[in-house]
């Protein structure tokens, strides 16, 4: 099938009578009822390839569903100004579809619908993305008076270095699609923390693979601990919640600079459940897609294992804040064609001919059999209603989800257009007044990125001072 052709949706699957849009007392009166094939795309097209022809059509259908967006979250009683409001609004639509089919619940159809639409929106963004269309000015948060006084609120005092542990993961030497500046911001965020939060070094992980030689410096012998594989990572992140030193109140962060993946829920879960919409993203260790001792595929890390081990550690009483400078907008259909930086993302790894299920549910399974050793008490990655635990950490994230994390080079070499300003946001003396979400929305991204890559916080606890549980007073 051609890139610029769009084959005709399954009749067993796709809808061609009028499906109206999810009523709502908050649904703005130009909202007009639509039919999915009128619309242009339903989830059934996003097997193959899309058209990319009519690209005003695309940001005009994007425009027109963030008015649905928009009414959804007021529904749901959430806050406008959160730069990761649509991930929310998405993960809480799904969760009531997927809520009302097992109950059988009056009005589920359209439960689904809302959630199907707001799925459609995000491959939307994300294919507008992949074509490099900036959304217009005018989409991209600003500051709030409330924000700004979270980032400019009275001082708090900061735990002492000897309080922090920290994961630190930098990866450039990939064999495919290898990255320049990963080891360098994973050095410069070692660095910040052992300079200005007196970190000992003793209690700093740093996991390397830099582009040279292996053995040197950046990159340990591939049986060393230190080594970034998929069992390492794991392995290092697990040993947290071993850790007796660790205590209640101390600060763990984990920072990972390298290549994120997404894979589409469609590969593996059902439509019956509802399972199907959405995408589980993913990192990628330095030795994702070669075979193990077992001749297994190596899999990437899904953000479902993630979280899991984060809630395992999490039960120490430690606060958690994991940094991520990766995006996770892969396109399966096509390449995008950057006009500046380099995106830190890979397309999901493709299942080998012998294999007999899907890489996500490789993926999926190897995290899973790997939990089970450690714990039986926590809920299976494999659910089709698996939910992430918000409460466990707080997540700095490069960029939304549907957007491209870049590096640049410049005449001091390359770097993580986030890491940067991240570092140096936290090195000011308004990092010691703010919170999480202050912080974020603060960040100094360059004016050619602003609407390109949009910092995002999540978490339960997004608005608590930073590197402490105490919440800022509404």
């Amino acid at each position: 099938m051609q890139a610029d052709t769009l084959e005709p949706p399954s009749p067993s699957l796709s809808r061609t009578s009028e499906v109206p849009v999810p009523s709502s007392p908050f649904r703005p009166k130009n909202l007009h009822p639509f039919k999915v094939q009128e619309f242009g795309y339903s989830l059934d097209h996003y097997h193959g390839n899309m058209p990319i022809d009519d690209l005003e059509n695309i940001t005009q259908r994007i425009a027109v569903l963030e008015d649905f967006e928009k009414a959804t979250g007021k529904e749901y009683g959430m806050p406008e100004e959160s730069p990761d409001s649509d991930f929310a609004i998405r993960e809480r639509a799904k969760k009531e579809a997927i809520d009302a089919l097992a109950k059988s619940e009056d009005g589920k159809e359209e439960k689904v619908q809302t959630a199907e639409t707001l799925d459609i929106l995000f491959r939307l963004r994300r294919l507008a993305m992949t074509l490099q269309l900036p959304r217009s000015p005018g989409s991209s948060p600003s500051l709030s008076a409330n924000q700004q006084n979270l980032a400019c609120s009275k001082l708090v005092r900061s735990p002492e270095g000897s309080r922090f542990w920290a994961v630190i993961i930098g990866i450039d030497a990939y064999p495919f699609s290898p990255l320049r500046g990963c080891v360098s911001d994973a050095r410069t965020m070692t660095q910040y923390l052992i300079n200005d939060l007196n970190v000992p070094g003793s209690q700093i992980d740093l996991l390397l693979a830099s582009r040279d030689v292996p053995g040197c410096q950046d990159f340990p012998d591939v049986n060393s601990v230190k080594f970034p594989s998929r069992k390492n990572i794991v392995q290092i992140l697990l040993n947290l919640r071993a850790n007796p030193l660790i205590k209640p109140g101390d600060n763990i962060i984990v920072y990972f600079s390298g290549h994120g993946s997404s894979y589409s829920c469609e590969e593996y879960f059902p439509r019956e459940t509802c399972g199907h919409i959405g995408a589980i993203e993913a990192i990628c260790p330095v030795d994702r897609n070669e075979r193990d001792k077992d001749g297994r595929i190596i899999s990437d890390i899904s953000d479902r294992e993630l979280n899991a081990i984060l809630t395992l550690v999490r039960r120490k009483g430690a606060n958690i804040t994991v940094i991520a400078d990766c995006c996770h907008a892969a396109s399966l259909t096509r390449g995008p064609s950057y006009a500046i930086g380099t995106a830190r993302v890979l397309p999901a790894l493709v299942s080998a001919v012998d294999d007999k299920i899907s890489s996500l549910e490789s993926m999926l399974r190897e995290g899973d059999e790997g939990l089970r050793k450690h714990s039986s008490n926590v809920p299976s990655v494999l659910a089709p209603d698996w939910s992430a635990n918000m409460s466990s950490h707080v997540l700095l994230a490069a960029c939304k989800d549907f957007q491209y994390a870049r590096e640049v080079q410049n005449s001091d070499g390359t770097h993580g257009i986030f890491t940067e300003a991240l570092v140096r946001a936290l090195k000011s003396e308004a990092s010691k007044s703010c919170t999480y979400e202050g912080l974020c929305n603060a960040l100094q991204i360059p004016r050619e990125f602003k609407y390109l890559q949009t910092p995002c916080a999540a978490g339960d606890h997004i608005n608590t001072y930073l590197w402490t549980d105490r919440p800022f007073p509404r």
